[in-house]
């Protein structure tokens, strides 16, 4: 090679070089918002998380989603995606060690993801913490957090909090937060405490709504169809042309019976 090419072969392969590293970086990823739920004792004596992450409109589909796990979360226990309309479905993931951490690799095609997981929480006494940290990921729009006050828990306490625990449709008391956005590989932190005596699950002690039984409602009557209002109608004319002919038939009787007793005297010697 000449050295007049030298130079220009040089860039051309910077170039190439350039392209391809480009190309092999991951796929930009985005959460318009992302939502940590925590359930302490729910069904199991350990605290239930779960994580919702909704996409950004502006992500390209199917993207691989990578989040952080607990050292101690070696196997989450359910992955999931859903899409609008959709339920939700089973999502492929890898778990990777990252240190301190494991990172779920979550494929997706669809723009909502799900994973759940159990962490160690200290029941052998009464006065029992928690706290949740979120070491970093990706860029979140919008962060929220929920906690799930323990059924018989006393002395609920949670933070970041800027009011009381809130009563939710299921009868249960929650504490939720917004968290607002949440810069790419920025930490945040949930804490809290409460006071529990007695080891009852909160799933073992909600009981699904009985209904009314039959018995004790009104005996309803039921519309008659166009079928029987006609055969009533038919019936009632039929009452009321016997109510007319059985009196003429009856005179008309004693009146034949009347003439043939007549008749009778009147041929007798």
């Amino acid at each position: 090679m000449t050295r007049s090419f030298r130079p220009l072969f040089l860039a051309l392969a910077f170039l190439v070089f350039a392209a391809a590293s480009s190309h092999a970086q991951p796929p930009h990823v985005h959460l318009n918002r992302f939502e940590v739920a925590i359930w302490p004792e729910y069904d199991q004596p350990a605290a239930l998380v779960m994580y919702r992450g909704w996409l950004a409109p502006d992500v390209q589909l199917p993207i691989t989603v990578t989040l952080p796990l607990p050292s101690q979360v070696t196997a989450p226990s359910a992955v999931a995606k859903r899409g609008p309309g959709t339920g939700l479905l089973v999502a492929p993931h890898t778990i990777e060690s990252n240190g301190d951490w494991n990172m779920v690799h979550i494929q997706t095609d669809l723009p909502e993801i799900r994973v759940e997981f159990y962490m160690d929480l200290t029941t052998d006494q009464p006065s029992r913490a928690f706290t949740f940290e979120w070491p970093g990921g990706p860029v979140i729009d919008e962060a929220f957090y929920e906690v799930m006050q323990p059924l018989g828990a006393t002395d609920f306490s949670a933070t970041p909090s800027s009011a009381p625990p809130a009563l939710g449709q299921d009868g249960l008391m929650y504490q939720r937060e917004e968290l607002g956005p949440i810069a790419e590989s920025a930490p945040f932190y949930v804490q809290f405490t409460y006071n529990k005596t007695t080891p009852d699950l909160t799933a073992s002690a909600l009981q699904p709504v009985t209904p009314i039984p039959q018995a004790s409602l009104p005996p309803q009557t039921a519309a008659p169809t166009p079928q029987q209002q006609s055969a009533d109608a038919a019936e009632s004319a039929n009452d009321s042309i016997w109510i007319v002919v059985l009196p003429i038939v009856f005179a008309a009787g004693l009146a034949a019976g009347w003439i043939l007793l007549k008749t009778g005297k009147e041929k007798s010697p």
